[in-house]
């Protein structure tokens, strides 16, 4: 039967001490590189996921006037066509 022990791999600035934060979540890029995917860019191309968030807004849509029944087609084609307008979206 073997052992295995794990090991911590903390990080130290030059004097030693343990550096705080730093996570990457709270990283910036670099200065003079550019993020691949800016806020508000929708590159989302999976078409199961473009079809997923077209039903979340056509849903927001049908609530927003109450669940009125006989409109589930327009919904979904306003949803469809508001999402198409946005950048990256294909």
């Amino acid at each position: 039967m073997t052992t295995k022990t794990m090991t911590s791999t903390r990080r130290t600035d030059a004097r030693g001490k343990r550096a705080r934060g730093g996570g990457a979540a709270k990283r910036a890029a670099p200065a003079g590189k550019r993020s691949p995917h800016p806020a508000g860019r929708h590159t989302d191309r999976n078409p199961s996921r473009q079809r997923q968030m077209v039903a979340e807004a056509a849903y927001f849509k049908a609530e927003k006037r109450g669940f009125d029944p006989g409109h589930e087609m327009a919904d979904w084609l306003e949803a469809e066509r508001d999402l198409r307008s946005l950048p990256g979206w294909e």
